[in-house]
């Protein structure tokens, strides 16, 4: 049996790395492909399981495609072709686990801007740069 190092998202990480006895819960993973023209973007889970629902807006010249996963009112993965603004307030309501439950019939009419405004669109980590030494 090889030995080597083991990937921290599969198994609790060691108290020293995340200060204290917090666990690590795991990456989501997100994939961008930038190709000339176009970025395709997934984050998280893309394909629903019988009980998430789904937003999904196709522009009319079928050049822009998203998509969202939704489980328990939380965003849990999304597919964006076209959309690489959106990437980051998905990604942050993703790993936030925001409830985005209230504001579904704006999803799904197209208001993804909304997400920006539940999220604060702001860093992953705020308190990061409160520490001294962190960047």
């Amino acid at each position: 049996m090889a030995s080597g190092p083991r990937p921290w998202s599969r198994r609790r990480s060691p108290p020293t790395a995340v200060g204290g006895d917090k666990g690590y819960t795991g990456s989501k993973p997100v994939t961008v492909l930038k190709v000339v023209g176009i970025e395709l973007t997934s984050v998280g889970r893309f394909e629903p399981e019988p009980d998430d629902d789904e937003v999904i807006t196709l522009e009319e010249d079928g050049q822009r495609y998203r998509k969202l996963v939704i489980s328990g009112g939380r965003i849990v993965g999304a597919i964006l072709l076209g959309y690489s603004q959106e990437v980051s307030p998905i990604r942050t309501a993703i790993t936030r686990e925001v409830d985005v439950s209230s504001r579904l019939d704006e999803l799904r009419a197209g208001d993804w801007a909304v997400l920006s405004e539940l999220t604060g669109d702001g860093p992953l980590l705020p308190a990061a740069a409160a520490h001294p030494g962190s960047g």
